[in-house]
């Protein structure tokens, strides 16, 4: 939320953009759950995951999606059906995590 909030404001942005390429661990929670547009798709997580991948740095996901639905997820950006970038994003994802499905019953209930 403090990333999106700080579009606007570009030394704001750089310093949260480069912490969450350097930080030691990454924990991205509930991936899928956001709404997607090609620019916070390619240029903000591809670039943090492209970093990621290149410096070898633990990155954890959570999400609510299958590997296959989340690349639909990707896909379908605001502007456009964009398989090839939402596959390039996959690549990233499945290169820094390994799947592990967990099933659980929804505690979330009352």
């Amino acid at each position: 939320r403090k990333l999106k909030e700080s579009f606007g404001e570009y030394d704001a942005f750089a310093n949260y953009m480069r912490d969450f390429k350097t930080v030691d661990v990454l924990l991205i929670d509930d991936i899928g759950a956001e709404t997607v547009t090609p620019w916070s798709r390619d240029e903000v997580l591809g670039t943090i995951l492209q970093y990621r991948m290149d410096n070898k740095l633990p990155t954890f996901f959570t999400s609510n999606f299958t590997i296959d639905e989340l690349e639909v997820h990707f896909a379908n950006s605001t502007n456009k059906d964009d398989l090839v970038k939402a596959r390039r994003i996959m690549e990233r994802i499945k290169y820094l995590s390994v799947d592990i499905e967990i099933i659980s019953e929804n505690r979330r209930k009352s």
